[in-house]
């Protein structure tokens, strides 16, 4: 239970309904949202070719990635399962690039050799270059269990990369389903495998809501906008005191 008298900052929805419907809240909240990419985050890529080159992918491959730490909370292994289940509807040009590192590390590998998918779906490790790796995929997917509000799918809407994403946490916030992504129950393997197929299927609409992430990120989450909200957050809060 939070103490009468002290305000509290929320940065998601879902904080929010904690908050006012949950916690028995009593005093003024402030919501701004997450995020606050710098300006440089959001411009065109640069190079990305070299990496191409260095994990061996072609230009006709389909490249889905996620990227995050090895936590069960992250669904990784839900995703491993959609592109097993992708691979057994013959949408074998493919590749999952796996960007990260954690504590289920091994327990995931395993899963790899033991469905012989090492040929499909790539650990990278923890890498530095972001951006360029985002250049690489077609899709960013984000199967987790629970979240805050994340950076990796603003990451890759501002790079002109659409996002599926499971509808927990801030992510709703982040994607605008249906056109800068996808979102999708969590823990739902089909879901997820439907929502990967439909974006291979469609080029067009992948590129239609690449704009429209970087458009969105731009507009909403820019560290311009948060700063800026900060800063009304602060004079709002003075005035009151």
């Amino acid at each position: 239970m939070y103490r009468k008298g002290v305000s509290a900052l929320i940065v998601n929805k879902k904080n929010e309904f904690l908050i006012v419907n949950l916690i028995s809240f009593e005093e003024k909240y402030y919501a701004i949202p997450g995020g606050g990419l710098e300006e440089g985050e959001i411009l065109e890529e640069s190079v990305y070719r070299e990496i191409k080159e260095e994990l061996g992918i072609d230009n006709e491959k389909f490249v889905i990635g996620i990227i995050g730490v090895f936590d069960k909370c992250k669904g990784h292994i839900y995703l491993f399962h959609a592109v097993e289940k992708l691979l057994e509807k013959g949408y074998k040009n493919i590749v999952c690039l796996v960007v990260g590192d954690g504590r289920e590390r091994e327990d995931l590998k395993g899963f790899i050799v033991n469905r012989s998918l090492t040929d499909y779906i790539k650990f990278l490790g923890y890498r530095s270059e972001i951006p360029e790796l985002l250049k690489v995929m077609d899709i960013v997917v984000m199967p987790s269990i629970q979240e805050s509000f994340p950076r990796v799918p603003l990451e890759a809407m501002a790079m002109k990369v659409p996002v599926i994403a499971t509808n927990v946490g801030g992510l709703p916030e982040s994607i605008d389903n249906g056109k800068t992504g996808i979102l999708v129950p969590p823990r739902d393997v089909i879901s997820l495998y439907e929502a990967i197929k439909h974006l291979i299927e469609n080029p067009e609409l992948r590129k239609k809501m690449g704009e429209e992430g970087r458009r969105r990120v731009g507009e909403r989450f820019s560290m311009k906008n948060n700063v800026r909200e900060t800063e009304r957050l602060y004079l709002e809060v003075l005035e009151n005191s």
